[in-house]
């Protein structure tokens, strides 16, 4: 069989300096001979739904895949979760989402030629739908992982592979954001505008950052130049035009950025069912670039992030911290606003 799995008369040692194993019978049951482990979820079918602990099947791997034990997940917001899955049709085919991408582990099982051993630290971006993320164990590519440091928390590691790779490439490859470029960035000091207010400062753009007031410190201690609450001003009638909008929660439509984008000015946005080939059909006709973002996942922009990180040129800010079993409570956290940094999930099955 070409794979490896732990040897489990080794203990492994957790982040907290406590024994766990990572070998698949210790963590999973068995029901009707199949393999069923723990995992947060929501039933996209029902709008009303709240997270909860489901049943789940183990993910099975393949090659070039290896299976993580995990340690922590970075949480994206129910309310944009849902948002996804409606844009890309989700409910039409699957009654269980994951409302998470990015999670740190250790593994479990690899491909005998893989360079992540078994027992190694991993982060990942995680195919939600070819495996669990905020659950026991999930399936992850080698080509969307990374060995983390020994200098860097699980909790922050899992927070790279999502919010620090959507920040990286938005700035670095979509907007292409150079030395002098006025950069704008609409929610700012959640987990992807937190890390990009960084990325940009480090290209030497001028930053302003958008979010509520009482946010601003955090905003001008990573970097920010200017500031601007949203509850005071709308940031598309300031008058003021930026070379780069970069809309990380969403909110703001290509078309309602065109009159403070700048003449060849960039817009890049994440927000879900935002048509590509119309947003680059408006762009070309009002001579700017318009770009609705989606993320491609590889190690190398993992690799980038983990340098930025070692090089003391990059901080991870946690918002708060969770166990599994309160993933409803760590939603209801990105209600109540405020949001510094990135909510993420302990996996404490």
């Amino acid at each position: 069989m070409n794979n490896e799995t732990v040897n489990p008369t080794e203990p492994v040692i957790s982040d907290s300096g406590l024994p766990v194993s990572v070998r698949v019978c210790d963590s999973v049951r068995e029901r009707d001979g199949g393999m069923m482990m723990r995992a947060v979820a929501y039933e996209v079918a029902r709008p009303k739904s709240a997270l909860q602990v489901v049943d789940a099947v183990v993910p099975n791997r393949k090659a070039g895949q290896m299976l993580v034990r995990v340690e922590t997940a970075s949480l994206t917001s129910l309310k944009r979760r849902r948002r996804i899955d409606m844009a890309k049709g989700q409910r039409l085919f699957t009654s269980l989402s994951v409302p998470a991408y990015g999670i740190a582990g250790r593994v479990v099982e690899s491909d005998s030629n893989s360079k992540f051993r078994p027992g190694d630290r991993v982060m990942s971006h995680v195919n939600h739908v070819a495996g669990e993320v905020c659950a026991e164990f999930a399936v992850c590519g080698d080509q969307h992982s990374a060995l983390i440091p020994e200098t860097m928390p699980m909790d922050e590691a899992s927070v790279i592979p999502m919010a620090g790779a959507m920040a990286l490439q938005a700035i670095r490859e979509d907007a292409k954001v150079v030395s002098g470029d006025r950069v704008l960035i609409n929610g700012a000091s959640g987990g992807i505008g937190a890390l990009a207010i960084q990325i940009a400062k480090q290209t030497g753009a001028h930053v302003t950052a958008v979010a509520s007031a009482a946010n601003e410190p955090f905003c001008r201690e990573l970097g920010a130049d200017e500031f601007i609450s949203y509850q005071d001003m709308n940031f598309t009638w300031n008058g003021t035009r930026w070379d780069v909008i970069f809309d990380v929660v969403g909110k703001a439509s290509f078309r309602e950025v065109l009159d403070v984008l700048k003449h060849g000015g960039r817009y890049v946005s994440t927000r879900p069912g935002e048509d590509p080939t119309l947003v680059s059909w408006f762009a070309w006709l009002f001579s700017k670039t318009g770009t609705a973002m989606d993320l491609r996942p590889n190690a190398e922009k993992l690799d980038e992030l983990i340098q930025l990180y070692e090089n003391h040129r990059l901080s991870i800010p946690i918002d708060s911290r969770f166990a599994m079993h309160e993933a409803a409570d760590a939603d209801r956290r990105f209600e109540e606003g405020l949001i510094r940094g990135k909510v993420v999930l302990l996996n404490n099955f």
